[in-house]
């Protein structure tokens, strides 16, 4: 005597693809949402061959899958004990799948994909992180655009992610707002009220160093070749005095202070706000000996695949910061007093000074 099984599975397409079966070398990809598991065995009478045949593996036009083969009596035993545990696995197997994708099409998952924001990395990733994403999650919850904290180890990396749109938002001095506006598209959003960006050159407290000219034949350290005001402004000024000087990148602004204060570098470029920034500790050993002129500050922009429907509402959550007490309080880290909306024309104070440096390099 023969035994027939059958395993029936019902296939709904979807935009995913997944592994659903392996069995007896059959590998079923497919995409589901629903498994219907059927086992009967039935009498094959007429038919004393002693082999066993794997007879059918087909879908039909509803996209069903059928499997059906036949076994032999010394068989029935092993395909018993073999059907309980494939039935086992098809009730995990709609488990998954069915817990998956229910959980795939909840309304949050549903709501588009998170808006990656990029940070200038002139501080270490950690304490960006501790700063920047309280702030990012008031303006998701506010916005109902969900933004996703981003940054880089060091400066170059980061310019390099920006000029390759990795970043649908970013947060970046106005040198590099001044370059991907005009080359890669970014629009600039927001930038912080009442400020004007200004470059430091700072010493340790107990040296000798008290202006430009004691910088003579000395090593400097700045945190990247497109750091605006810690380096393109410091540098051209030493520049104009015909100071001789020799530049060490250390990859960000807490570097830079914390070379000095340990006596690695005589002097560094950085920014007031990174430097009020410090832990006390640091910030105690050092002095600032040269301070520029004000400039257009850093750029909240956009890359030109965010539409202007979130742009506006980016927009409005930006605004909002400064509306009650409790959002205030998340501007405190990051030293900024509140947004206010920008206009391009705004940075034409970096482009005037016509700095050409390629984004990224060293």
């Amino acid at each position: 005597m023969y035994y027939r099984f059958s395993l029936k599975v019902c296939i709904i397409l979807t935009n995913s693809r997944i592994h659903l079966l392996k069995l007896l070398g059959c590998l079923v990809q497919a995409s589901t949402t629903a498994i219907e598991f059927r086992c009967d065995t039935e009498r094959k009478k007429g038919d004393q061959k002693s082999s066993f045949a794997k007879r059918l593996v087909s879908f039909n036009h509803l996209g069903q899958l059928s499997l059906s083969f036949f076994m032999c009596e010394p068989m029935k035993k092993k395909i018993n004990k073999l059907l309980t545990r494939l039935t086992q696995l098809v009730v995990v197997l709609y488990i998954t799948c069915f817990v998956g994708l229910a959980n795939a099409y909840t309304p949050e998952n549903t709501q588009a994909k998170p808006l990656v924001f990029g940070i200038v990395p002139q501080q270490s990733a950690a304490k960006l992180a501790r700063h920047w994403v309280p702030l990012l999650k008031f303006i998701s919850n506010s916005t109902g655009v969900e933004l996703k904290f981003a940054t880089a180890p060091d400066i170059p990396t980061f310019e390099k992610r920006l000029a390759a749109g990795e970043y649908d938002i970013a947060y970046m001095n106005p040198y590099h707002y001044a370059v991907v506006s005009d080359k890669n598209g970014f629009k600039a959003l927001v930038h912080e009220v009442g400020k004007k960006i200004k470059g430091i050159i700072v010493a340790k407290k107990n040296s000798k160093i008290e202006k430009l000219e004691d910088l003579s034949m000395q090593t400097i350290a700045f945190p990247a070749p497109a750091s605006f005001a810690a380096t393109l402004i410091p540098k051209a000024s030493l520049s104009q005095k015909n100071i001789s000087f020799q530049s060490k990148y250390v990859n960000s602004h807490d570097a830079v202070y914390r070379n000095i204060a340990t006596g690695r570098f005589v002097a560094g470029g950085g920014i007031i706000r990174t430097f009020n920034a410090l832990p006390e500790r640091f910030r105690d050993q050092l002095k600032i000996i040269w301070t520029s002129e004000g400039y257009t500050p850093h750029a909240i922009a956009t890359h030109p695949k965010v539409n202007d429907e979130t742009r506006q509402k980016l927009l409005s959550g930006f605004l909002a910061v400064t509306k009650s007490d409790s959002s205030m309080q998340l501007l405190k880290p990051l030293r900024m007093k509140g947004f206010t909306q920008a206009n391009d024309q705004e940075w034409n104070d970096v482009r005037s000074l016509d700095i050409n440096l390629l984004l990224g390099h060293n």
